[in-house]
């Protein structure tokens, strides 16, 4: 054998025994520990110097925006109408609630039948 063929071999058996010893590194969990810990130390460290409450503040308005997009998409989607009423005989500082079309025009129908009775009334 020449001496490059062993200088070659040498190498390799350098490569071999590196590459166990960084595998053997790599797969122990002793060795993430403080890489892990230390990435969670930057990170706090960057999360107290960036203004943390303007991140929560973004991430809301997306939500909010989020949803008022998600809504709008759907009511686009299948063409829902948003129709709300507030009845008189409801207590004070009450919402307006949703009412489907069905509801709309039993109400409606219920409203002419009280005018009809009420023209009745004064007529008789």
């Amino acid at each position: 054998m020449s001496e490059s063929e062993e200088e070659k071999r040498g190498t390799w058996e350098s490569i071999k025994e590196i590459w166990a010893i960084v595998k053997a590194c790599l797969t122990c969990f002793w060795f993430w520990v403080p890489v892990l810990f230390s990435a969670f130390l930057y990170l706090e460290l960057y999360l107290l110097i960036s203004f943390p409450v303007a991140c929560i503040i973004i991430l809301g308005v997306f939500i909010v925006l989020a949803l008022y997009w998600e809504d709008k998409r759907a009511k686009a989607k299948y063409g829902i109408k948003d129709v709300r009423v507030l009845l008189s005989s409801e207590p004070l500082f009450t919402t307006p609630r949703r009412v489907s079309k069905k509801d709309m025009s039993e109400l409606v129908d219920e409203y002419k039948r009280l005018l009809r009775e009420k023209k009745e009334t004064k007529k008789g």
